[in-house]
């Protein structure tokens, strides 16, 4: 986004980053959507102007009524557009081609980011189907069985609910967080200094996250913010001496690179992401650790193979048979109640969108904090 340039000198992005390609609509896809979107909500006019000017006749409620149906078919009908304008082309193929701000970056995940998008039942006819939905579309059939392959655990029974739990978490997290965040990272860091994290520590007094979920989306934002030091009344967590050494800890490294670019203090040493040394701090109330080798293979098979070999969005041609868009399929658990697979989808672009909406949050409350604080973090 070029018109931003100006607006910002540094840059994090935590749990989340640029998206592969099969989630950004061309402007004829994004009018195709509007006019699909108008005649759900009874605007049934032929010319973007007409159904524009239909829409602005609505309530809150029939606008949100009609989006609900429309996600509930497909997951991802308001995809981001790439316009030209605002957004000048795919993310992804601006960031390798380096088309971006050259400037310092922190981005990171936390552990088991997608941890919290799984249905708590899980059985193995649920883990096939909901990977082969999620990926129609994006990745030709052999993508999608090398994707079920890579991640069944041979190791135990197939079949079992634990592990098929386990492993579809692990998938999510994997390809929606780490693996993106990755490819951010290796290209940003050719240009600019970039550092990159992993927060891998789970609150262990919390009402907000089962522990089951371990460190999943969003654990991070209280450390990040000092709740741990200065709780918030009604927040339901309680925190130990060592978790508030670990907020005091983020708020100076946070603190630190919003300042000056560099999130090491002067306890803590966080080495530079480069081609060579791909450092990620792994973060938890235990210490501050960097590790080279942090799940490379599963960053390889994402950004390395699916998305170069199998992938039907930047190389058509790779598909050697036509799968069948399935955007309502469906399995069943034991008790009888369904769970589309749209509902799956729905709720990964709604983190996503909710991703990047904290992302801003973080980003200018701690520009504030540091403005305001009087106290230098070190």
């Amino acid at each position: 986004m070029p018109s931003s340039y100006d607006l910002y000198r540094y840059t994090i992005m935590q749990s989340g980053a640029i998206l592969d390609g099969f989630i950004y609509n061309s402007i004829a896809e994004a009018r195709q959507a509007f006019l699909k979107f108008g005649k759900q909500a009874g605007c049934n006019g032929t010319t973007i102007a007409a159904v524009t000017q239909c829409v602005r006749s609505l309530s809150v409620a029939a606008i949100l009524k009609a989006s609900a149906s429309l996600l509930l078919a497909n997951g991802g009908f308001f995809g981001i557009t790439v316009d030209g304008k605002l957004i000048a082309e795919n993310p992804r193929k601006a960031w390798a081609a380096g088309r971006f701000k050259k400037t310092n970056l922190l981005i990171g995940t936390s552990a088991q980011d997608g941890y919290s998008l799984i249905p708590s039942y899980v059985n193995r006819p649920m883990f096939v189907g909901l990977i082969k939905s999620s990926l129609t579309g994006v990745y030709n059939d052999l993508g999608q069985d090398v994707t079920i392959d890579r991640y069944t655990n041979y190791k135990e029974n197939i079949n079992s609910l634990s592990s098929n739990w386990l492993m579809l978490a692990e998938l999510t997290t994997d390809s929606l967080f780490l693996a993106p965040a990755d490819f951010v990272a290796g290209h940003h860091s050719t240009y600019s200094p970039t550092y990159t994290y992993v927060f891998s520590h789970r609150t262990n007094q919390s009402a907000y996250f089962k522990p089951k979920n371990g460190a999943t989306h969003g654990v991070e934002l209280p450390y990040i913010f000092g709740y741990p030091v200065n709780k918030p009344f009604g927040f339901l967590s309680n925190f130990s001496s060592a978790e508030i050494d670990l907020s005091k800890d983020m708020m100076a490294m946070w603190g630190n690179f919003i300042r000056t670019g560099d999130p090491s203090t002067t306890r803590i040493s966080w080495p530079e992401y480069t081609s060579t040394s791909t450092y990620y701090l792994t973060i938890t109330a235990k210490g501050y650790n960097p590790v080279t080798n942090y799940k490379r293979n599963q960053i390889a098979f994402f950004n390395n193979l699916l998305n170069v070999k199998f992938t039907l969005v930047n190389n058509p041609t790779a598909s050697t048979q036509s799968p069948t868009q399935s955007p309502t399929q469906s399995v069943t658990t034991p008790s009888g109640s369904v769970i589309q697979s749209s509902t799956f989808k729905v709720a990964t672009y709604a983190l996503i969108g909710v991703s990047a909406g904290l992302f801003i949050i973080v980003v200018i409350l701690l520009a504030m904090r540091c403005r305001r604080s009087k106290e230098v973090l070190v």
